[in-house]
């Protein structure tokens, strides 16, 4: 029988895989989305407690600069955050335990959110825009709009449980350099992830019963050409939807390992697929 200890450190193991993914690929595309970073430099790092020493999240991000750590105790804080042109790490004490009632917004800023649910936002869960961010081990459910909203933005968004939200589990527009990994996207009412102009790397995903398509690759302005590895996509909306489906002339996904019960429309559809596990 797995221990507690021991199913811990494979979620250590797994947090690392994802860090480590991400290091590389923005080491290669280091110079992409320069507008990322942060205007405010990096002091002595702080340890801001929430409610111990600040009564809500959004005191201590007001009070915090770039470098600091604010740690969000068990509980439940309706509000909305915003995080504007800082470096700093959001650490909730687990998922189901620390409850932001509200949305997230990183507007061009660093860091990273780990530990929360992010529930019942009137607009997508967590919203990045201009910014160089880390989502990792976080529920993302009940908003009004996308459970994850990228614009413009780099990252890694892993280990996450995205999950009946209103819209898209994953919307992103305009962006390269960002990696959607180990993920589990489910039920939400359109697409489980939506790529409008993009090139992620998305892979080891669960992508299942989604309203829509599994996963939307849209190429109308410019190129969408992500790379899909390892994915489990199925059973994602009715008829006229599909696991995987390429939308507009400019589209050209790369990859393979990929299980999927549909894919339309893409000329690389079989190359996608794992031995026996699509098309």
């Amino acid at each position: 029988m797995d221990t507690p200890d021991k199913g811990q450190r494979e979620m250590e193991k797994d947090e690392m895989r994802w860090i480590l993914v991400w290091c590389l690929l923005l080491e290669m595309l280091s110079g992409c989305n320069s507008e990322t970073t942060s205007s405010d430099p990096i002091g002595p790092t702080r340890i801001l407690k929430v409610p111990s020493e600040f009564a809500t999240i959004q005191q201590a991000i007001n009070e915090s600069r770039s470098g600091d750590t604010i740690r969000v105790a068990p509980g439940f804080y309706p509000e909305n955050l915003t995080i504007d042109s800082k470096a700093i790490t959001l650490l909730g004490a687990g998922r189901g335990l620390s409850i932001i009632q509200g949305f997230v917004i990183f507007k061009t800023s660093q860091g990273s959110i780990k530990g929360f649910t992010v529930t019942g936002g009137t607009s997508s869960g967590i919203y990045l825009v201009n910014s160089n961010m880390t989502i990792t081990g976080n529920g993302i459910d009940q908003n009004t709009l996308s459970g994850i909203k990228v614009e413009n933005s780099t990252g890694l968004i892993s280990d996450n449980q995205i999950t009946n939200n209103g819209e898209e589990g994953v919307l992103v527009e305009d962006t390269s350099g960002l990696v959607i990994g180990g993920n589990t996207i489910l039920n939400n009412r359109t697409d489980g992830i939506t790529l409008d102009n993009s090139s992620p790397t998305i892979l080891d995903n669960i992508i299942q019963n989604n309203g829509a398509d599994g996963i939307s690759i849209r190429g109308f302005d410019r190129f969408s050409a992500p790379l899909l590895t390892g994915n489990k996509v199925h059973a994602n909306g009715s008829v006229g939807n599909f696991d995987i489906v390429c939308l507009g002339p400019h589209t050209n996904p790369t990859g393979n390992g990929n299980q999927f019960g549909s894919c339309f429309n893409c000329s690389e559809c079989a190359q996608l697929a794992a031995p026996g596990g699509g098309l």
